[in-house]
C-alpha cells in the first residue's frame, strides 16, 4: 500500500446523504480502497487535494453512489495534474486535478458542481461530504456516504489555532461543535448549494475542540491559470500548437489559448 498511516479518513458528527443529493460527489479508490474524496467539475474532469495524489497510482475513480464500494459509474484516471506550487510541509496550493480515460455519463445521479470565484463572499454555512470514519477512533471508512453542516472561522482567529504562517490567504478554516471533516475526507468538496468554495485539505484530529478544519479556497486561481500554462505544461504535458478555441473549467473561467487536438484542457463546457 503506497499510501502514508497517517492519512485519515472522516466525517465526524454527520448524517447519511442520499444518491441524487450531492451528485457530484466522488470516491478516489485504489485496489477498491478508500483514498480520498472529490468533485466533478466537468464530465472528464474531477477536483480533488494534491496529497491525496502518488506517484505511479491510477485511481479509479466511482460516482452516482452513496456508497463507494458499489453501484454508480467508475472510471479510470488518464492523467493528473497538481498544482506547481504545492508544499506537502506547509500544505499551501493544495489542489490536482484528474483527468478521466472517458467521461462520467451525466444523470440525476452525476452532475458537476460549479466553482465560486475567488472574490465570492462565504455563506454562513458550509457542506463537507464523504465516506471518512465517523470518529476519531475509527478504523475503517463509513459504508455510507455521510455530510456535515459547518461554518467558516475567521482566519485571524484561526491562525491563533494553527499559526499565523500555517493558515495562509488562500486557506480558510471551518468548524461546528462535535462535526468536522478530517483529513482523510481529504479532497472533497466544501460547498453550499450547487456551488464549491473549497476542497478539504486537513486539520488536528476529528471534531476537537479548537481545531478547525482547514481547506483551500483559491481553487479558481489554479483553474485560470490555464493562460500561464500550469495546467497544459503540468506533469510534463507540453502545450502543441496555438488554438482560437476557448479552454477553461467554467464559461466565468479566464480562457486559455491551446491546442485543438490537445485534450489536456478543457473546453469552457459547463
Amino acid at each position: 500500500m503506497p499510501f502514508p498511516s497517517d492519512i485519515d479518513f472522516r466525517i465526524v458528527g454527520g448524517e447519511p446523504v442520499t444518491n441524487n443529493q450531492f451528485p457530484w460527489q466522488v470516491a478516489l479508490l485504489y485496489e477498491d480502497s478508500l483514498v480520498c474524496g472529490g468533485s466533478i467539475i466537468s464530465p472528464d474532469w474531477v477536483l480533488t487535494a494534491a496529497h491525496c495524489i502518488f506517484a505511479n497510482v491510477v485511481f479509479t475513480v466511482r460516482a452516482g453512489s452513496n456508497s463507494y464500494q458499489k453501484n454508480g459509474q467508475t472510471r479510470k484516471a488518464k492523467r493528473v495534474i497538481i498544482n506547481k506550487r504545492f508544499n506537502i510541509k506547509t500544505m499551501d496550493c493544495d489542489i490536482a486535478l484528474i483527468r478521466l480515460r472517458s467521461p462520467f455519463t451525466l444523470n440525476t445521479n452525476v452532475q458537476p458542481i460549479s466553482v465560486a470565484k475567488f472574490t465570492r463572499k462565504l455563506p454562513p454555512k458550509l457542506v463537507v461530504s464523504g465516506w471518512g470514519l465517523i470518529n476519531e477512533t475509527s478504523t475503517t471508512p463509513s459504508n455510507d456516504l455521510m455530510s456535515v453542516t459547518i461554518s467558516p472561522v475567521i482566519r485571524s482567529e484561526c491562525q491563533k489555532i494553527y499559526g499565523k504562517s500555517t493558515i495562509t490567504k488562500n486557506m480558510l478554516c471551518a468548524a461546528a461543535p462535535k462535526k468536522d471533516a478530517c483529513i482523510g475526507d481529504s479532497g472533497g468538496p466544501l460547498f453550499f448549494g450547487n456551488e464549491q468554495f473549497g476542497i478539504v485539505s486537513f486539520g488536528v484530529g476529528c471534531a476537537r475542540h479548537g481545531y478547525p478544519g482547514v481547506a483551500r479556497i483559491t481553487v479558481v486561481e489554479f483553474l485560470t491559470r490555464t493562460q500561464d500554462k500550469s495546467l497544459c505544461e503540468g506533469n510534463g504535458l507540453i502545450r502543441q500548437k496555438t488554438c482560437t478555441g476557448s479552454f477553461a473549467l467554467a464559461t466565468t473561467f479566464a480562457s486559455s489559448a491551446c491546442s485543438e487536438e490537445d485534450d489536456d484542457c478543457v473546453r469552457s463546457s459547463l
